[in-house]
C-alpha cells in the first residue's frame, strides 16, 4: 500500500525525514458523508489535534474529504509516537468498514503499516445511537 497513491496528494510536501501518519475514515455515502456524521468525524479531527498538540509527538497538516473518505494527515519525528498520542481518541470512534490508518516510517517510498480501523462492536454504538 503506498502511502502517497491512497492519498492524490498534490499540494502536500512532507519533509524528507518525517515519518507521517494518515488517518482515512470512510464516510456512510460515496461522496462527503451525511452531516451529522461529518460533524462526528471534525470532533476526532479536533480531539486529535489537541492529543498531538499535548504530547508534542507530531503535527497534525490537514485533511481532505472526497471520494467517500475523511482523511487525517499528520507529520513528525516517530510515526509510532503519533499513533501512541491519537489512539485513545481513534478507538473510541465509531469507523466504518473500509477505514484504516496508514503509519509511513520516513519520507515518500518508505516502509508503511497499515492498520485496519473498523470494530463490529463500535459500529453498532453507532447504529444505536441513530435510532434513539
Amino acid at each position: 500500500m503506498n502511502f502517497q497513491g491512497l492519498c492524490r496528494i498534490v499540494d502536500r510536501t512532507p519533509p524528507q525525514d518525517d515519518q507521517g501518519v494518515l488517518v482515512c475514515l470512510k464516510l456512510a455515502d460515496a461522496e462527503l458523508g451525511y452531516a451529522e456524521e461529518f460533524a462526528e468525524v471534525e470532533r476526532l479531527e479536533e480531539q486529535i489535534r489537541s492529543l498531538l498538540a499535548v504530547s508534542g509527538a507530531g503535527e497534525y497538516d490537514g485533511r481532505e474529504v472526497d471520494g467517500g473518505f475523511f482523511r487525517m494527515f499528520m507529520y513528525g519525528e516517530d510515526a509510532d509516537g503519533m499513533c501512541e498520542a491519537i489512539m485513545t481518541a481513534i478507538l473510541y470512534y465509531p469507523a466504518l468498514p473500509g477505514s484504516y490508518m496508514v503509519k509511513r516510517y520516513g519520507g515518500p517510498g518508505a516502509p508503511e503499516t497499515c492498520i485496519q480501523l473498523y470494530t463490529p462492536l463500535l459500529a453498532n454504538s453507532r447504529a444505536c445511537r441513530a435510532t434513539v
